[in-house]
C-alpha cells in the first residue's frame, strides 16, 4: 500500500474538515415546437458550476420549461448586461446518455440549439417553476462563439431579469437549425470571455445519467 511521506501528512484535511465534492446538477431543457402542432423537444443537459460559484444548484428543478427571446440583438444586450455586473453563472452542456445513438443526437440538437441561438442573435429563458423555493426570475441562457456545445447561465436566484429581458414576452421556440447546417464559429470581440469553468467540469467525463 502507498502511504505519503509524514511531512505530506500535514496537508491533507482532517475527514470532518474535508467538503464533499456537490453532485452536478442534471436534468431536462423542454423547448416548445415553433408551431402549433410541431412536437416539443427534449434536451437532456448537464450544468458545470463556475469558480466562485452560488447557483444554489440543489434547488432547481429536473426539468426546466425553455422559451426563446425572439427579438434579433437581444444577444449582445445579454453580453453587455454580464460584462458590468455579476450574476451567478454556470456552463450547461449536452448530457450523455447510456446509449450511443441516442447521446451523440443529443448532443447534435443541443448543439443545433446554440447554434441558432448564435446565428440569430437570440437568447433563452427558463423559469425556477411553481414548485421551487427560490425567489427569482430564473436562469437566463446564451450562446458563445467560442464553443457550440456550450451554453453560458446567467442565473437569477432572488431577483428579476434585467428589464430589456422582461420587456420582451417570451414567444414560441423556433425551428431549431439542422446539426447538418452546422458552420464553424468565429469569435465576436464584443462578446467578452465565457465564465471560468471550475474542476467540476470533469463530471463531463464520469458515468452516463441512468436514462436514455
Amino acid at each position: 500500500m502507498f502511504r505519503l511521506p509524514t511531512h505530506l501528512e500535514s496537508l491533507i484535511p482532517p475527514p470532518n474538515d474535508q467538503v464533499p465534492q456537490p453532485r452536478p446538477w442534471r436534468g431536462v431543457f423542454t423547448i416548445p415546437g415553433a408551431h402549433q402542432g410541431t412536437p416539443t423537444q427534449e434536451l437532456y443537459v448537464t450544468a458545470a458550476e463556475t469558480e466562485g460559484d452560488s447557483s444554489q444548484a440543489e434547488k432547481w428543478p429536473s426539468r426546466f420549461h425553455v422559451h426563446v427571446i425572439g427579438q434579433r440583438g437581444v444577444l449582445q444586450q445579454i453580453y453587455d448586461w454580464t460584462k458590468r455586473n455579476t450574476p451567478p453563472m454556470c456552463i450547461f452542456m449536452p448530457d450523455r446518455l447510456p446509449q450511443q445513438a441516442s447521446s451523440q443526437a443529443n448532443h447534435a440538437q443541443f448543439e443545433a440549439f446554440a447554434q441558432h441561438l448564435l446565428q440569430n442573435q437570440l437568447i433563452a429563458v427558463a423559469s425556477w417553476g411553481g414548485s421551487s423555493t427560490l425567489r427569482g426570475a430564473g436562469i437566463i441562457l446564451y450562446p458563445t462563439a467560442t464553443a457550440r456545445a456550450f451554453l453560458v447561465g446567467a442565473i437569477f436566484l432572488e431577483t428579476r431579469f434585467p428589464d430589456f429581458v422582461v420587456a420582451l414576452s417570451p414567444g414560441p421556440s423556433r425551428s431549431l437549425t439542422s446539426p447538418r447546417q452546422l458552420v464553424p464559429l468565429g469569435h465576436n470581440p464584443d462578446e467578452g470571455a465565457p465564465p471560468n469553468i471550475a474542476s467540476s467540469l470533469r463530471y463531463t467525463q464520469s458515468g452516463a445519467r441512468s436514462h436514455g
